[in-house]
């Protein structure tokens, strides 16, 4: 029995501190990861690159997003704080011979053929208005793609389709990138708007979700926790700097690490800017949406169905049909089909922007994204 209290006394008593190789008392510090062996985003996305997507977030007019890096003490800043990130086990490459690598490559097979055009921003960035700009150009959407842990093969979910968008999906970027390889995708989209005001409109919209934190790629996710960076975005000033820094993020592993792109291939929209009014940021996204679909993302439409290539009249009717959908939709609208009950549509803003659909069905998403023309509401 006294070895047995010797011991659990032991066992209670605060460390103590070890002799050095010299003989003297070293102080005791916490285990910390050797980055050499697991590393954190900085070895996944070189710095010099982060900052390079730093300053453009924060001098690119399409941006708009200089008071925003600005107010958090400016690119440098943001680069000391993710230099200073801690290395996380999302970080590294998994063994093959693990149970976890297995589970991946059931998940994310490798790709055969390009992805589709992804946007890496969460929601509330107008990802429902692309998206129907999108859809009514002909390509096959999907809007809130989702690839839970047990799923199987969601690399051929992502392959049936020509642009995808919204949360989930930057939480799935990283595994996207590395599932096409050298296939790659034929460009990205970055919707981006001030953070803090992302995190009070996304609350309002979508109150249930205010409990949530910015989706990032796991990597970057858990690093940022460990940190201490992450907090819900019912907290909106505490949003801004992990949402910037997952922004600077997700460009670069999308052009450095897995393939090599020059930055055109990725497409910054703000439609929240507020240096147009709404005809001038609608005539400008013609321009932007345009450019971009006839030149770096122009591979999309070596796809089957996709024969022609979207010029600035076919781009700007697709821009007034989803406005005439939004403005001829009153506050809370329904849709109605054989496959489905019926849909809510809020617009608390009045911004076709903001357009959210609330409780909407996975059925009625896919009948929502099949469709090519003007989307139908009744009232």
């Amino acid at each position: 029995m006294a070895v047995a209290s010797t011991a659990i006394a032991a066992l209670g008593a605060p460390l103590q501190p070890e002799k050095g190789p010299d003989g003297s008392w070293q102080p005791w510090h916490p285990w910390t990861p050797d980055k050499t062996l697991v590393p954190g985003p900085s070895q996944i996305c070189p710095t010099s690159r982060f900052n390079h997507f730093v300053q453009r977030l924060a001098t690119h007019p399409d941006a708009q997003l200089a008071s925003a890096v600005a107010a958090v003490g400016g690119p440098k800043k943001l680069v000391e704080i993710f230099e200073s990130l801690p290395p996380a086990s999302s970080c590294g490459e998994m063994d093959k011979s693990n149970w976890k690598s297995k589970a991946f490559e059931k998940r994310w097979p490798t790709s055969s053929r390009q992805g589709p055009i992804l946007d890496m921003s969460s929601g509330t960035t107008g990802t429902r208005f692309i998206d129907c700009i999108f859809s009514s150009l002909g390509f096959r959407t999907m809007h809130n793609f989702k690839c839970p842990d047990w799923a199987s093969d969601c690399t051929s979910e992502l392959d049936a389709t020509d642009f995808v968008s919204d949360s989930p999906l930057p939480g799935y970027i990283e595994d996207a990138i590395k599932a096409h390889g050298d296939k790659g995708f034929p460009g990205m989209l970055l919707t981006v708007r001030d953070p803090k005001e992302w995190a009070i409109s996304r609350v309002k919209h979508l109150p249930a979700q205010s409990s949530e934190y910015v989706g990032s790629p796991p990597c970057l996710r858990q690093s940022m926790y460990s940190k201490g960076l992450l907090h819900p975005i019912s907290d909106a000033d505490a949003v801004v700097v992990p949402q910037l820094i997952t922004w600077a993020y997700d460009m670069c592993i999308a052009t450095s690490k897995y393939k090599e792109f020059p930055d055109d291939h990725i497409l910054m929209l703000n439609l929240f800017r507020t240096d147009m009014d709404e005809g001038e940021k609608d005539a400008h996204l013609v321009k932007q949406l345009t450019g971009f679909l006839r030149g770096p993302a122009s591979s999309i439409f070596n796809r089957t169905q996709l024969q022609r290539l979207a010029n600035s009249v076919q781009v700007n009717q697709s821009i007034r049909n989803c406005t005439a959908t939004f403005v001829s939709t009153p506050t809370t609208g329904t849709r109605r089909s054989a496959v489905t009950t019926s849909l809510e549509l809020r617009r608390p803003s009045q911004n076709k922007y903001d357009w959210e659909w609330e409780h909407a069905p996975a059925d009625a998403e896919i009948m929502l994204n099949e469709t090519t023309n003007l989307l139908v509401l009744q009232s």
